[in-house]
């Protein structure tokens, strides 16, 4: 393991950090906040094999070198050491469980970290940027193009289910999708299409009718996922396109300027949050996604639960109930999830519960 390390050719093992070697460290881009005052040390000539970055007051990220490259560019831990071999030019059997794999400290949301892109730029630096960049710039160049399509199918699907859908939600066509695989393949590298599972047969690979629901980034203007609603007749309902080990999505619509709200409501899927009309209204997608990394973002306020009155809804109303996290119930009867309840006109037993009548 030592001798893998100290063989490293660091700036061509990781280009896209834009390496600079001082005489006792390594100077890099950190890989969170995406300025260039990261470092890996340097000590009487061995490399510490771990990315820090200085501004320990605004990120504070501690990664090790080999999580970073499993992580960032979506290895698994098998191929994460063949990478390291083949970087230092060892060939002997390796123990792949000597490897330490520190994971990734984000601290939670960070207030003090924003970059503000231009998504012109990115894409005429395409090359140089970093993966993560990569990503959330085609991400964000879908989901442009998305809302400027014709939405008309989208508003009278929403209208069916007595929803006004809000401006930020998009719309593919089947025929949209045709135009927006040939503006990607225009754009971008065929190769990271492939890479990040957006293109099949050089086209997208997702084909139907979809509303386009964003997760937005927390630490910049642009869009780190996006699911698909199917509004054709299909076993096919929703799609989560992400690529979650470096853009982890976030429920919609959550961003850093609602988080500063006090108050919040949890319901089951988008649907449901846009039918309580609240602008605190998050669509959790599935119970379970209701875990302890999402929730440490809303330390400190207080949490309505609405997921579904069945048992999945109905035990993970139980199981996360606590002083700030309080579960709301009601006769299924009226209706099984917030949606239904909104059809049936019985919405108001929901917001007399949550003291809003």
């Amino acid at each position: 393991m030592e001798a893998i390390y100290q063989n490293l050719d660091i700036p061509s093992l990781i280009p896209e950090l834009y390496i600079k070697t001082k005489p006792t460290y390594h100077l890099l881009r950190c890989p969170i906040c995406g300025k260039k005052e990261a470092y890996m040390p340097i000590k009487n000539g061995i490399i510490k094999p771990y990315i820090a970055c200085n501004r320990k007051n605004r990120c504070g990220i501690v990664v090790s070198l080999f999580e970073y490259l499993k992580t960032f560019h979506n290895l698994s831990k098998k191929e994460t050491v063949s990478f390291l071999k083949k970087n230092a030019g060892i060939k002997e059997n390796i123990n792949y469980d000597n490897f330490i794999s520190v994971k990734i400290d984000y601290k939670g949301y960070n207030p003090y970290i924003f970059n503000n892109y231009t998504l012109n730029e990115l894409i005429l630096n395409f090359n140089k940027i970093p993966l993560r960049d990569k990503f959330i710039a085609i991400m964000t160049f879908i989901y442009n193009f998305s809302l400027k399509t014709d939405q008309s199918k989208k508003i009278k699907y929403y209208n069916s289910r007595k929803i006004n859908p809000p401006s930020n939600i998009g719309f593919l066509s089947k025929e949209d999708i045709k135009i927006l695989s040939k503006k990607l393949l225009d754009t971008f590298p065929l190769k990271y299409l492939y890479y990040f599972r957006l293109f099949r047969d050089k086209s997208f690979k997702f084909n139907s009718d979809f509303a386009v629901i964003p997760s937005f980034d927390f630490y910049s203007n642009l869009i780190t996922a996006f699911r698909l609603r199917n509004i054709r007749p299909s076993t096919l309902k929703e799609i989560e396109i992400s690529f979650s080990r470096i853009a982890k999505p976030l429920p919609y619509p959550l961003n850093r300027k609602l988080l500063k709200e006090k108050i919040f409501y949890f319901t089951e899927g988008h649907i449901d949050a846009l039918s309580l009309n609240l602008k605190t209204a998050i669509a959790i997608e599935g119970v379970n996604s209701a875990n302890k990394d999402l929730l440490k973002l809303f330390k400190n306020k207080k949490i309505y639960l609405l997921f579904d009155e069945d048992k999945a809804g109905r035990d993970a109303k139980t199981r996360l109930k606590s002083k700030n996290i309080i579960p709301i119930y009601w006769n299924k009867q009226l209706g099984k999830d917030i949606n239904e309840l909104l059809i049936n006109k019985n919405l108001q037993f929901i917001y007399k519960s949550l003291n809003l009548s």
